[in-house]
C-alpha cells in the first residue's frame, strides 16, 4: 500500500519529501563534483603530455644519437642503432606509425610508450 502523506509533507515511515529531495539533490551534486574533478584530472594529464614545456624534455628522433635515444624508455643500444640506420637510409620520421613501420623491432605497444617522449622535428 503505498504511503499516505499528509498536507505538512510527512509520510506514513516518518521522513518528509523535503529531506527525501534534499538527499537526492545532495547525491546529484556530489556526482558532479566527482565528475568535475576526474575531467580535470584528465586534462591536465593531457596538458602535461602534450605541453611546449615537456616538449624541450622529448626526444627528437631526426636528430637524436644512439646515447640519447637509449635513455627512451625499452629502447636499448641496438634498438637505437636501428633507428639511426633507419633514419639514414630513408629520411626522417614524420610520426610514430612512421617510425614502427621502418625500424625493425618496435612494435605498437613500445612505441605507445615513446609516444610521449619523442619528437619529430625537421
Amino acid at each position: 500500500m503505498p504511503a499516505l502523506i499528509d498536507p505538512k509533507g510527512d509520510s506514513e515511515d516518518g521522513g518528509s519529501r523535503r529531506d527525501r529531495d534534499a538527499r537526492s539533490l545532495l547525491f546529484v551534486g556530489g556526482l558532479l563534483v566527482l565528475a568535475a574533478i576526474l575531467a580535470s584530472w584528465n586534462a591536465s594529464s593531457v596538458a602535461r603530455r602534450y605541453s611546449p614545456a615537456n616538449a624541450a624534455a622529448r626526444v627528437d628522433v631526426n636528430h637524436a644519437g644512439a646515447e640519447e635515444l637509449s635513455e627512451l624508455p625499452g629502447v636499448g643500444p641496438a634498438l637505437a642503432q636501428r633507428i639511426i640506420a633507419a633514419r639514414a637510409s630513408g629520411g626522417r620520421f614524420g610520426d610514430v606509425a612512421d617510425l614502427i613501420a621502418r625500424v625493425d623491432g618496435l612494435g605498437t605497444q613500445a612505441a605507445a610508450a615513446l609516444a610521449s617522449r619523442v619528437a619529430f622535428g625537421e
